[in-house]
């Protein structure tokens, strides 16, 4: 800055310090307006900007006269951090303060991914999503359970391929002789000329929707055929709720323990209760239903792409409820197009959000009772369950995220708090 003048140079620094100070709330805004733009939300967008020009002009007009440029760059400063109080103001008189608070742990995830997409090769930083992404997950065939797991696998595989009321989808099943030596990884690469996973369905294409309704409905063609209407059983009780709530409770921790070790028993003395007073429908569950399970045929961009096969069966269960597979693939899907983690996703619907259309018609089957999307007690309920699973398996998947505090408190905490404000008013 000496090529200005000696003036410059030492009264200028000021003047870039708080402007770079000013870029903090001036970015919060930028994001603000760049939402708003999308969603059409014209006097927002105009408020905000009137909000600044008039800020700016009139403390700029007045300390301008007294302290240079640096007047102005103060009144920068102020103006767009009035702007952002009146943004937060705002959302929590129009969202509520648990859904604003929302937004805001999502933002600070998604610019605390954006530093860690910048440093990954430099830290080894891991994704700190929890979609379930062969690309960064071990894939079933790295697993390093016993022999006789996968033989159990192979035998259940196979007696679907051969079970007559699923005879239209035998081609969906990967061919189980292949899964001890390379897992489904391996069969997906045995798939010519496929899509490598339903991802990039949804990078490709703003038609996403279409192209899921025929796995939403494989899926559930596959639960309706294994069902039996039943009572949850104490076994049943034991494995989907206590161990993986026990799981989670695992987790060790520097503070905090005793008021999550306490919100996790309310919650496991809730779960039980829900459950045990149902009459379920319990048959043969993937429980992993996501996005990276499905494998399609090659987008031609003129119809929506047919199913080539359902992968990653290696957590399959036989007394899976009805709607949990899809429930799932309905969470891991929202986390992709809106590319968030799972937590923020579990803690907006059990604070009052719901699914859009969009996603109600992809889930939406003839051969899955359709409660669990429209009774909101049910969907909330069958929410926590497919969350509270889902983190045990990534738990027990890969143990690091047990030393992962922003995992931990994104996806368990902070889900949590939410899930126990919702038991306490039931």
């Amino acid at each position: 800055m000496a090529i200005f003048g000696p003036d410059y140079l030492t009264k200028g620094t000021f003047i870039l310090q708080i402007l770079a100070l000013s870029c903090i709330p001036w970015v919060l805004e930028a994001i603000f307006l760049a939402v708003a733009r999308a969603k059409d939300w014209l006097p927002a967008i105009m408020g905000i900007q009137w909000v600044n020009l008039g800020l700016v002009l009139v403390f700029g007009l007045i300390w301008v006269p007294e302290m240079g440029g640096a007047g102005m760059a103060l009144a920068w400063l102020l103006a767009h951090t009035v702007s952002v109080v009146v943004i937060v103001t705002g959302s929590v008189l129009t969202f509520g303060a648990g859904r604003a608070l929302n937004t805001a742990i999502v933002l600070v995830g998604e610019i605390l991914q954006v530093f860690a997409g910048l440093f990954r090769h430099a830290i080894g930083a891991r994704s700190v999503h929890t979609a379930i992404d062969w690309r960064d997950m071990p894939s079933d065939g790295q697993l390093t359970g016993p022999v006789e797991y996968h033989e159990q696998l192979d035998v259940a595989l196979s007696k679907l391929r051969v079970t007559p009321h699923l005879a239209d989808l035998t081609d969906i099943f990967p061919e189980a002789n292949k899964l001890p030596q390379g897992g489904d990884g391996h069969a997906r690469r045995l798939i010519p000329d496929a899509v490598s996973d339903g991802s990039a369905l949804i990078e490709n294409t703003g038609t996403w929707s279409l192209h899921f309704a025929d796995a939403v409905d494989a899926i559930a063609q596959i639960h309706a055929v294994t069902a039996r209407t039943q009572s949850p059983s104490a076994t049943w009780m034991q494995n989907w709720i206590t161990d993986p709530l026990a799981q989670l409770g695992q987790i060790k921790r520097v503070r905090d323990s005793s008021r999550v070790a306490s919100a996790l028993v309310l919650l496991e003395t809730h779960m039980r209760d829900f459950w045990s007073r149902q009459e379920l429908d319990l048959g043969l569950t993937h429980c992993r239903l996501s996005p990276a399970s499905l494998v399609f045929d090659p987008v031609d961009g003129k119809s929506p792409s047919r199913l080539r096969k359902i992968i990653g069966w290696s957590a399959m269960r036989a007394d899976g409820p009805a709607g949990f597979d899809i429930c799932q693939l309905a969470l891991t899907l929202r986390m992709r197009v809106r590319a968030q983690d799972l937590g923020p996703i579990v803690h907006d619907l059990l604070g009052g959000g719901g699914w859009s259309e969009n996603e109600r018609r992809c889930f939406a089957s003839d051969r899955v009772p359709d409660k669990w999307l429209n009774e909101q007690t049910l969907m909330r309920e069958m929410i926590i369950l497919a969350w509270v699973n889902h983190l045990a398996q990534d738990m027990a998947s890969n143990p690091a995220m047990t030393s992962d505090r922003f995992w931990r408190r994104i996806n368990l905490d902070w889900p949590l708090s939410q899930a126990k404000r919702y038991v306490m008013t039931k």
